[in-house]
């Protein structure tokens, strides 16, 4: 299925190699962030032979609610940090957005008001464009997929440039996912290309996904999320690009009939932590803090991502939400050739992680 599109792209992006290449913008360049201690891993666990004498507490704020996807992951990392620590650094979650909406969170994090913060693609890119060529449409489109994206060398290299945009605070982590993102409507089920075309689809003011919604017909109506629930049961709009979980936890069942699943984008999500605590902390803490995060990252994508995203399409369901596979993928990948064709010209990073992804299929 992926085939022909595959070649259309991999002709395209021959012009754009070796004409950007030469971009000063996107040259090799060190970390704006400091690295983290080394500790010898040798004889057993290597936390072990830290000194956890000095006890540290922070914070970490989410907007999500305690059993929402990534927090489950990050509760997890959570725990495994007090209990390796021995008790020595302590990590106070707080859920809702009782601290601020994300963006608040991540400014505050900058301040150093805070320790650490969820973070999605979406407010990275208030401060730095890299990652969001990994919510290009269809490219990632499902988990097992974007697990083995999230460990290319070219994924990590983009992580690596947010960073040095972001400054003052540093992604340690990145993959936790909020779930793969389909079409929910209120009317009638997207079954081809066709059914989307005039519909008006709230997104989430991706520019790159608001142009793909326009590509193949549809509307794209940039609603908040707190006005969301509303606009839906106002039918201000006929539907939303949305994944399984906010469907669920959101209770969109109330006022959505039909998802219509394709794999559009993941909504990734990171952990963000101030760059003068991480210089602050004794040796060896922000090592086994990093870790910790990695691990249990590794570990929903995995796993738990699969019992969760289960869990919330059974309840999908039982609220009366009929579900179905878009079937003609591939004219869906086909219009969005133009659209990557650009995407690659801007960088050679862009490029070569396009490429690399697609080597994946």
């Amino acid at each position: 299925m992926y085939k022909r599109w595959i070649m259309i792209l991999s002709l395209a992006a021959t012009i754009p190699l070796l004409t950007v290449c030469n971009k000063s913008s996107d040259s090799a360049a060190p970390s704006a962030t400091p690295q983290s201690p080394s500790v010898s891993t040798s004889g057993g666990a290597w936390w072990d032979k830290v000194d956890f004498s000095k006890k540290v507490q922070m914070t970490f704020a989410s907007t999500n609610s305690p059993g929402f996807g990534a927090e489950l992951l990050r509760d997890k990392a959570i725990k495994l940090i007090s209990e390796r620590s021995r008790g020595a650094i302590e990590i106070e979650e707080v859920f809702n957005g009782a601290l601020g909406n994300e963006q608040s969170s991540v400014a505050q994090c900058m301040e150093g008001a805070l320790e650490l913060c969820g973070i999605g693609i979406g407010t990275i890119s208030k401060y730095s464009p890299y990652l969001d060529v990994s919510q290009m449409p269809f490219l990632i489109n499902s988990y097992e997929l974007e697990a083995k994206v999230l460990q290319l060398k070219e994924f990590k290299a983009l992580v690596e440039k947010a960073n040095a945009d972001l400054r003052d605070v540093r992604i340690i982590t990145i993959g936790g996912d909020y779930r793969i993102r389909h079409f929910a409507t209120i009317q009638k089920p997207i079954k081809t290309m066709s059914d989307i075309k005039g519909l008006k689809i709230r997104s989430i003011g991706n520019p790159v996904i608001d142009e793909a919604l326009k590509i193949v017909g549809a509307n794209p109506v940039n609603i908040t999320y707190i006005d969301l629930y509303s606009a839906l049961q106002n039918k201000i709009i006929d539907g939303e690009e949305i994944n399984t979980s906010s469907i669920s936890m959101q209770k969109h069942y109330e006022v959505v009939n039909y998802m219509s699943e394709i794999g559009l984008y993941p909504f990734i999500s990171g952990v963000v932590m101030n760059t003068k605590i991480i210089e602050s902390l004794p040796g060896g803490y922000f090592d086994l803090i990093q870790e910790c995060f990695i691990e249990a990252d590794k570990e929903y994508m995995e796993k738990t991502i699969y019992e969760f995203d289960k869990q919330m399409r059974q309840d999908c369901i039982d609220h009366g939400v009929g579900f179905n596979v878009i079937e003609d993928k591939a004219a869906w990948l086909e219009a969005m050739a133009p659209l990557y064709q650009r995407k690659m010209a801007e960088s050679p990073l862009y490029a070569s992680f396009i490429k690399a992804v697609q080597d994946l299929y």
